[in-house]
C-alpha cells in the first residue's frame, strides 16, 4: 500500500512550518536576542520532522537575519541593530508583511 504525505498545515513545507513556530517562539520572547535555541536534532525530536527539514529552517531563518549560526556551538537569535528595528522588520519580512 502506497504510503499518503502528511498533510500540511496551510499547504506549508514542513521546514516552513518548523521556521514559524520558531519565528513565533523569538516573537513570544521565548527565544530573546543572544538565546541559543535548541539543536537541529533536538528540533527534528520535538516537531517530527527529518533534520534536513530542521536544517533547511534554520538556513532560512539564517538567512533572513533572526538567527545566526555559530561554529561549534549551535544557533543564536540575532542581537537587534543599534537602532532597534531592524530586527522586527526582519520578523516582520519573514511573515511576508510589510512595514
Amino acid at each position: 500500500m502506497p504510503k499518503t504525505a502528511r498533510p500540511r498545515a496551510r499547504d506549508q513545507f514542513r521546514y516552513e512550518q518548523v521556521a514559524s513556530h520558531i519565528l513565533q517562539l523569538i516573537q513570544k520572547g521565548t527565544y530573546r536576542p543572544g538565546d541559543r535555541i535548541p539543536s537541529v536534532r533536538q528540533t527534528s525530536q520535538q516537531q517530527g520532522v527529518s533534520i534536513s527539514s530542521v536544517l533547511q529552517a534554520y538556513l532560512q531563518l539564517e538567512s533572513r537575519g533572526v538567527i545566526e549560526a555559530r561554529p561549534q556551538s549551535g544557533y543564536y537569535v540575532c542581537l537587534p541593530t543599534a537602532a532597534g528595528t531592524e530586527g522586527d522588520e526582519r520578523i516582520r519580512v519573514l511573515q511576508g508583511q510589510r512595514a
